[in-house]
């Protein structure tokens, strides 16, 4: 992972906290609270896989499968459940969200199951008691966290070296690029906030700034400034 690189990422932390202190106003806009959801899922994956870059222990762990299938049958109970309440709810909507199965889930990269199943974590809680009826409850979600929790803090030995370094980076390398495109969503959807509440606007475009520390060899990831309004 170059200097390049590590700039594009400390800016999806920013834009991160960000959100976090700002998520009253965010949420007001489901389009952005969604984009902030995505560039979340790609920096926790990042963060992976730069472990695996780090040289991450490669001692043998005789869990390791058992560890992954428990995260993806975590994840199948938890969207199952959602999918149920969802056919009760005639929600369309989160249907298409639950809909969700071995093979589906196989497609999915190493560093990248964890945090889906995570995603799917967050919409119980959000759908909280409403779940109860299909055999979800609070201490479910609870438990489940702590799988996805420990199979994350474990991730580079429970890798084992499955994850090669050529291929941990080539995964970055796309989920910054994915990232990017989010990130030019985002501040035309941040327009909205220029006039309304331009204190808020301003402190976007200050997370939103690459900070140069080297390595950027001049390249076009920051985004443009945004053009003055038209006279």
């Amino acid at each position: 992972m170059n200097q390049n690189q590590k700039n594009r990422d400390e800016r999806l932390g920013k834009l991160l906290s960000f959100f976090s202190d700002q998520k009253d106003s965010m949420v007001m806009v489901p389009a952005i609270a969604d984009v902030f959801a995505d560039i979340s899922s790609f920096h926790k994956e990042i963060g992976l896989n730069m472990k695996i870059l780090q040289g991450g222990t490669k001692s043998k762990v005789a869990s390791k499968d058992d560890s992954l299938s428990t995260v993806i049958r975590t994840g199948l109970v938890f969207a199952g459940a959602i999918y149920g309440c969802a056919d009760k709810k005639n929600d369309v909507e989160l249907l298409t969200f639950a809909d969700v199965n071995s093979k589906s889930m196989s497609k999915k990269r190493q560093s990248e199951m964890p945090i889906f199943v995570e995603r799917i974590i967050d919409k119980a809680d959000e759908l909280g008691s409403e779940l109860e009826p299909f055999g979800v409850n609070e201490h479910k979600r609870i438990a489940a966290r702590a799988v996805i929790d420990d199979y994350i803090q474990k991730f580079d030995i429970l890798n084992n070296g499955k994850i090669s370094k050529q291929s941990a980076n080539a995964t970055i390398i796309l989920l910054l690029s994915k990232a990017d495109k989010k990130i030019k969503v985002l501040a035309r959807l941040m327009l909205g906030f220029k006039d309304t509440n331009p204190e808020l606007f301003n402190k976007f475009e200050i997370a939103n700034t690459i900070i140069d520390k080297g390595g950027n060899n001049g390249s076009s990831d920051t985004p443009p400034p945004t053009p003055p309004p038209a006279q």
